[in-house]
């Protein structure tokens, strides 16, 4: 009983420094945000097989102190794409020779991310966690576009600037795309599983 008392004025005591500093925009308690990550193939994989071969992809945001443009432009070569993939400003760009926007975006600034892209109404494929897309904020912006998902068949780590791999992440991903008509509105994608690819086929 007493460790239940102490537990519950624990978790008093630091929501209620969690309000203040939400309040106030104190420093401590402060998750560090880090936004640069390099996507590995696998993730790639998914979203390439719904990309007509023909289509000119850009990704706008750029992993910084990452040679070259970094892993996800050498993954694009290996899966036999060359891609726009420049150090630039993505809210200032047109992108006015893109066929699509395919992209592992910035999670701190989706919600502006979102917005911008649908004011540019260039079919856009993000990757994201699935538990982002359910976020009440994000729902706000989704809820009335013509949306769809497909479900990443890999639970892989990304790769941090210098090229070292990380852990599994805590959460599976997901691409949420916008005008690339795909032939269901939810996908769960067997790009890197071709033993369940074919049993599918073989169902069907």
């Amino acid at each position: 009983e007493r460790v239940g008392s102490k537990y519950i004025i624990f978790m008093f005591i630091y929501l209620y420094m969690a309000e203040i500093r939400e309040h106030f925009k104190l420093p401590f308690f402060q998750k560090k945000k880090n936004d640069n990550y390099q996507t590995p193939i696998e993730y790639l994989r998914v979203i390439d097989e719904h990309i007509s071969s023909g289509q000119l992809i850009n990704d706008p945001f750029y992993c910084q102190h990452a040679e070259g443009g970094g892993l996800v432009k050498r993954n694009w070569c290996k899966l036999g794409r060359h891609i726009i993939h420049n150090e630039s400003d993505f809210f200032t760009e047109t992108f006015e020779k893109t066929d699509c926007i395919v992209s592992n975006p910035p999670f701190s600034l989706i919600f502006q991310i979102l917005e911008k892209l649908f004011e540019l109404d260039t079919p856009f494929a993000l990757l994201l966690p699935l538990q982002k897309i359910a976020q009440l904020k994000i729902q706000s912006i989704l809820y009335d576009k013509h949306i769809q998902v497909i479900v990443c068949d890999t639970y892989t780590g990304f790769h941090l600037p210098d090229g070292k791999p990380t852990r599994c992440p805590s959460q599976y991903f997901c691409w949420l795309t916008y005008k690339f008509n795909l032939e269901s509105d939810f996908i769960y994608s067997t790009a890197n599983s071709p033993a369940r690819a074919y049993a599918k086929v073989k169902k069907n």
